[in-house]
């Protein structure tokens, strides 16, 4: 999912996040019943240079709570997989990545026998300048900002290993960058997980809220101190997936978005962001079945509003206004007080969903407004 921000009053910038599998999800037993029978990837992991079997290498599919690590004999065992198209990480401090994905459109197994390659060291002179402990406190508020995010969530998130981070900023620019050899652990007190983060890339313009980021999770259930606690993540979670881009386009597979208070429209940008556009019926997309498979193909033309937490008729005084670029008499633009907006386009030929929501081809939407701004404190497991 390409994520570009946009000020919806005054289209004033755009930003791009390319993230790796970027789907908001959530798991709610009753919404997400899936086949019983579930996927097995196993393996064994060894030094391409030494045929040494490899202890303690992280195995796990990204974006889910599914990971494991190597024992002494290299082998690694993922169980419980269920249908979809997953990223299958490799990671060990002192070799290359490997990432291999995996599509998976029935239950079945899998087996690898993969070779690291020890990771390359810097063997030319660079100039080393040493940063302030002052630049460098200063970055990592920067950092926080703008990877966590500033939402209700993000004031209940705690990096827990900060010291990995190699951060600088450009004050040219006033570009950040920032970029870990070791897994960067953040604990998220709001929906209780702690999520080990492979951190690819980051570079971000922090004057524009500008920039794009790389990052492979993996989800860890935290403890509950209390069944209280318990239920407040759960109900965090409800609430975090609620109006999330997982929920619209779950709703739009079952035909329920106007049930689920999502209203659509199309038009223009300019327009879209003002607040204008034309009502959008879900029958209008195109949704086509892959044969044999759970997963559709999405199309739509141009750019849409999507629209949360307004049901239908919920327009100020009812009104309609002359739009002199369709042409045409459309609703009202006011926004109900508690609705919330986004917008969205194609960037491919199509979107790939399954039945619960998950964008398979993350690339192939491009997101402003309120999913725009939703950032890693927002993030939730696939399954």
């Amino acid at each position: 999912m390409v994520v570009k921000q946009l000020n919806l009053s005054r289209i004033k910038y755009r930003i791009f996040v390319l993230l790796s599998l970027f789907v908001l999800t959530v798991h709610f037993n009753d919404l997400f019943a899936q086949e019983d029978a579930k996927t097995i990837v196993t393996g064994k992991i060894s030094d391409v240079e030494t045929g040494e079997l490899l202890e303690n290498v992280n195995v796990f599919l990204s974006f889910t709570t599914i990971g494991t690590s190597t024992v002494k004999d290299g082998g690694f065992k993922l169980a419980n997989i269920p249908i979809g198209v997953f990223d299958l990480v490799i990671s060990r401090v002192g070799y290359e990545r490997h990432v291999i994905t995996l599509q998976i459109v029935q239950p079945d197994s899998f087996h690898y026998e993969l070779k690291l390659k020890p990771q390359l060291l810097q063997t030319d002179e660079v100039e080393v300048i040493a940063e302030s402990p002052e630049d460098w406190k200063e970055n990592l508020e920067r950092f926080i900002k703008t990877f966590i995010g500033e939402t209700d969530n993000a004031q209940h998130c705690k990096i827990l290993n900060p010291e990995v981070l190699n951060l600088y900023f450009d004050e040219k620019t006033d570009t950040l960058v920032a970029s870990s050899d070791s897994i960067l652990y953040i604990d998220n007190y709001a929906l209780g997980y702690r999520i080990h983060f492979i951190l690819v890339q980051f570079i971000w313009d922090v004057n524009k809220d500008a920039g794009y980021y790389l990052i492979y999770p993996l989800f860890e259930e935290l403890k509950p101190h209390t069944p209280k606690e318990r239920s407040e993540w759960q109900q965090n979670r409800e609430k975090t997936y609620k109006g999330s881009l997982k929920h619209f386009l779950c709703t739009l597979n079952s035909g329920n978005t106007d049930a689920e208070m999502f209203s659509i429209f199309s038009g223009p940008l300019k327009y879209l962001a003002r607040g204008f556009g034309h009502r959008v019926s879900p029958d209008e997309f195109q949704l086509i079945p892959q044969h044999g498979t759970p997963f559709k193909l999405l199309q739509f033309p141009g750019y849409l509003r999507i629209e949360y937490g307004r049901r239908d008729g919920e327009y100020t005084r009812g009104e309609k206004v002359w739009d002199k670029f369709t042409k045409r008499w459309i609703d009202n633009p006011s926004i109900a007080q508690n609705a919330t907006a986004s917008i969205i386009t194609l960037k491919n030929m199509y979107a790939l969903i399954d039945t619960l929501g998950n964008l398979l081809n993350p690339l192939a939407i491009e997101v402003s407004g309120m999913w725009g701004n939703k950032r890693v404190s927002e993030l939730l497991p696939m399954h």
